[in-house]
């Protein structure tokens, strides 16, 4: 089947041009027409400095839908039998009825392997647990989430140099635009040979991260572990958090002290060293160097004083 028109549901990752707007532009260069369904909140997400995907779409002379629900009522008559919908960083659940007015027509973007890594958030986890092997993964899109049948996938290692967000989404976006080009090469070449079955491993859900409730360090944990976590809320994002003397803070640019040092216990959040860039926590198993505390104008971090899990 040739595809004449795909209705993209969803949009860009925060800050950044991709993925929906580079499929976009695949789509334009094969031809093909393109629509995007998404909410207000996602129109207004920056591409860059200078533009929302509102504005990007704009001037890519795309047509767009604003609403905050995807049904068959919104969408049936932008359809006809050769329309594909595709789902991009879409938050809502596709209901049955639409799903089965376009059998085998409606596929979902995951940037991470399935079934092992379902849910959003995907790489914030994975750079959490410091796991540099994943997928981005095209399927059938189903009732439940991140469960069709897979179209097409593509593995990814990633180097040690990767390690926040900002680095993840542009070491793939080379790769994203490939793979949905493929996709419609695969499409328009029938999919019945293609698709396979998600694969028999076991599955794990990842839930949405919100970095101001759920990215707070706890001074608890291992040096590598603090180091993986505050890169896990790094770039594009504001940065992981916790508290001094009373005031929240974020830390970013973080990485393991090279030294081989023991800390016991009670020292654990204190600040060892410092200089005009940086500062020195002690941790679990050894210390960490923040680069860039982001606090407000004029509180000062001395030598001797602590982090602490909670506000006093």
């Amino acid at each position: 089947m040739k595809i004449k028109k795909v209705i993209f549901l969803g949009g860009n990752r925060f800050n950044e041009s991709g993925p929906m707007t580079s499929f976009v532009e695949v789509c334009k260069e094969r031809n093909i027409e393109s629509m995007v369904l998404s909410n207000s909140s996602r129109l207004d997400y920056p591409v860059n400095s200078e533009q929302s995907l509102r504005d990007s779409l704009q001037d890519l002379n795309i047509n767009f839908l604003e609403d905050n629900d995807v049904t068959l009522d919104l969408l049936e008559e932008h359809i006809d039998d050769e329309t594909i919908i595709f789902s991009v960083n879409c938050e809502v659940i596709i209901k049955a009825n639409l799903i089965n007015f376009m059998p085998n027509r409606i596929f979902n973007y995951h940037n991470a392997s399935l079934p092992t890594q379902k849910g959003a958030s995907s790489h914030s986890w994975r750079i959490m647990q410091d796991n540099k092997l994943s997928h981005l993964t095209i399927h059938h899109l189903t009732e439940e989430v991140d469960s069709g049948e897979i179209v097409l996938e593509r593995e990814v290692v990633f180097p040690n140099s990767v390690k926040n967000l900002k680095e993840t989404y542009k070491y793939i976006e080379m790769e994203e635009i490939k793979l949905f080009d493929d996709f419609v090469n695969i499409f328009e070449d029938g999919l019945s040979k293609k698709v396979k079955p998600v694969k028999n491993l076991k599955s794990f859900y990842w839930p949405r991260l919100n970095t101001d409730i759920d990215g707070f360090v706890s001074w608890h944990w291992s040096a590598k572990e603090i180091v993986d976590f505050c890169n896990a809320f790094d770039e594009p994002f504001d940065g992981a958090s916790s508290y001094i003397k009373g005031s929240r803070v974020r830390l970013k640019n973080v990485q393991t002290d090279d030294e081989d040092i023991y800390f016991h216990p009670y020292q654990f959040g204190l600040v060892y060293r410092k200089n005009e860039n940086s500062i020195w926590i002690a941790c679990k198993d050894g210390g960490i160097k923040v680069n860039d505390v982001i606090k407000e104008e004029g509180f000062t971090i001395k030598l001797g004083d602590r982090f602490t899990n909670s506000s006093p």
